[in-house]
């Protein structure tokens, strides 16, 4: 059993979620919203042995487009943390892989806060609770 948090820890779990989300965001919407950073991305993935490359280009992109903006309003929080890890663990393991640190630092920067929601949840402050105490 936990003590009383103070109210101003849930505010912890916000600030996670919107840096997260608003860098799922802004580093792959350009992906969704331009077919010539698609094909870029796409030749990466094709480059590191993807299968189906131009398909795991548009779900990736899509993917993290969606649960950016999922993690910023705190919406589906969980479900959302769970195709982010998926999806960065797939990064890790067929991009960076071996690689030094500083290649793989983005991807792990990405992953572990995933974690950190898939486990925890959003915290208060999240639509998620509105949406479970109409329901």
């Amino acid at each position: 059993m936990t003590a009383k948090q103070p109210w101003y820890a849930e505010f912890g779990p916000l600030f996670v979620r919107l840096i997260i989300g608003w860098h799922l965001v802004y580093g792959s919407w350009g992906r969704v919203a331009h077919h010539k950073d698609l094909m870029i991305f796409q030749a990466y993935l094709a480059n590191h042995h993807f299968p189906v490359p131009l398909l795991c280009a548009y779900v990736s992109s899509i993917a993290q487009v969606a649960c950016g903006y999922c993690y910023i309003l705190g919406l589906f929080t969980r479900p959302a943390a769970a195709v982010m890890t998926i999806n960065f663990i797939v990064a890790l393991g067929m991009v960076h892989w071996g690689m030094p640190y500083p290649r793989q630092a983005l991807a792990l920067l990405m992953l572990f806060p995933s974690i950190f929601l898939l486990l925890h949840g959003p915290g208060r402050l999240a639509v998620d609770n509105l949406l479970r105490r109409r329901g």
